[in-house]
């Protein structure tokens, strides 16, 4: 860098490269901000756009998305011909051609270099490298700015991806290969860390950047886990209730209070999904969940207890013995004289309010004193598979959106599940977590005293740090 050109107060990263070849991608990546304009036709960056990346409300890192390259071989033939008369080649080529209406966008790229910033340069692996290619890559030397080349692999061509990496690292610190389409934490991290060595004079900056970043990544798995760990308890512990005005109409009561009960627990189910895409700061991707194997179908629907691992005929089952159950002790509560409205409600509903959970009456006390009036509840759901199917379900979703980059803009989700060896056709994430964590979980989940929600979350967010990963491996239990 020139000794005259004193880089700004806080780190900025300047994207740059020719039309089309994914800068606002990569910056939208970065700097997570889904609201950045991506498109597919080239010239639709035609100003810089400045993004910063703020932490506890401080700023620390600025990405500035530029407009591509325009006229990349007379910015050149100016720059060879310039550069060792000027410290600043790319302030003084500003200065003797933004009036020039043909120039207006090489200005435009060229300002943050004038300012300090340092260059990510942005190719696509998917074409061999051409003369403008070339041309572009001498402007950036002979500015004299840090720079490191990222490789926007859009399509699959080893032979000229290595062409590309072999050009590049002539010019450039760092070369690395970053598909903003499907960059994860780990990858956008690592960018960071290559920054943080691009410039001697920002290490203790960026450092402090990559510290922060960290620290956040993490608080963010804890309230996601959190979210998760609250929904769980919501959850289980939901009822449905309302007055029984004659045995005539229990059966339409029921049934009202199942619908009551599965409404409830899917808004709460995309709230909490809500929720966890605000976290990780996606404002305005919202998945096409339609077909998607373990989220698109209804979460009391049977495709959903198939996929997670309970039949819907063993799920009813369990109804009728839970609900004929309950049935017998409405019957002895009260007095026998309920002519066999407890086991008719357990026998005959009780399959079909299994998926919404059990059925009960009983009396309604006001001010301690009983009441004839009689109470119908549908609720709490103690069917023991009930908890993962919820979690199960919150985990897919949460694995969904971390892995989700924020430059994609495709609002269908692709499969994120996470089959089981032994049952394929499971597409749940919990039938690949070792036994122990599976008992240490149903443990929170069973006695939901205040020490084993709190070990529930620090489970969670053990989970969801693996889920984050690219290849998901056994999380510890």
């Amino acid at each position: 860098m020139s000794e005259a050109t004193q880089p700004p107060a806080i780190p900025t990263i300047a994207i740059m490269g020719h039309p089309n070849v994914g800068k606002s991608s990569v910056v939208s990546t970065l700097a997570e901000r889904d609201e950045i304009v991506v498109s597919p036709l080239p010239g639709t960056t035609v100003l810089c756009g400045r993004f910063d990346i703020k932490i506890d409300g401080r700023e620390i890192l600025q990405f500035i998305d530029t407009p591509g390259f325009q006229n990349p071989l007379v910015v050149r033939e100016w720059f060879v011909a310039h550069h060792e008369r000027h410290p600043q080649p790319a302030r003084q080529f500003i200065r003797e051609h933004e009036g020039d209406p043909a120039l207006q966008q090489d200005c435009e790229l060229l300002r943050p270099l004038a300012e300090g910033a340092a260059v990510m340069f942005v190719v696509d692996a998917g074409g061999p490298v051409r003369e403008q290619d070339r041309a572009e890559i001498e402007i950036l030397r002979l500015a004299g700015c840090p720079r490191m080349a990222v490789v926007n692999p859009k399509e699959e061509q080893p032979e000229l991806l290595e062409d590309w990496k072999r050009i590049l690292r002539k010019d450039f610190t760092f070369v690395r290969v970053f598909n903003a389409h499907q960059a994860c934490y780990e990858e956008r991290l690592g960018m960071l860390q290559d920054l943080e060595r691009l410039d001697q004079s920002w290490n203790q900056r960026l450092a402090e950047v990559i510290d922060a970043y960290q620290r956040d990544w993490s608080g963010r798995l804890e309230d996601c886990a959190g979210i998760i760990a609250d929904y769980l308890r919501d959850c289980l512990a939901w009822r449905e209730s309302a007055a029984l005005a004659s045995p005539a109409g229990q059966a339409r009561l029921a049934a009202e209070l199942r619908e009551r009960y599965q409404d409830s627990l899917r808004r709460k189910e995309s709230d909490a999904m809500d929720r966890v895409r605000q976290i990780f700061r996606h404002r305005r991707w919202k998945p096409d969940l339609t077909g998607h194997p373990g989220l698109g179908a209804d979460l009391f629907s049977s495709e959903t207890y198939r996929l997670f691992g309970l039949s819907r005929t063993q799920l009813i089952l369990a109804g009728v013995f839970s609900g004929a159950a309950t049935g017998v002790g409405v019957d002895v509560l009260l007095g026998g004289h309920s002519l066999g409205l407890g086991a008719l409600i357990g026998a005959a509903a009780g399959g079909a309010v299994a998926l919404a959970g059990g059925l009960s009456l009983g009396d309604r006390q006001v001010l301690g004193r009983k009441i004839s009036q009689r109470v119908m509840t549908v609720g709490p759901n103690r069917h023991p598979q009930f908890p993962w199917i919820l979690l199960d379900r919150m985990l897919l979703m949460a694995r969904l959106t971390m892995r989700q980059p924020h430059g994609r803009r495709e609002t269908s989700a692709p499969p994120a599940s996470v089959p089981s060896p032994e049952a394929p056709e499971k597409q749940g994430v919990l039938s690949t977590l070792p036994g122990d964590a599976i008992r240490s979980a149903a443990r929170n989940l069973q006695r939901g005293k205040a020490d084993d929600w709190r070990a529930l979350r620090e489970l969670l967010t053990k989970w969801l740090e693996i889920l984050s990963q690219p290849t998901p491996t056994r999380p510890p239990g």
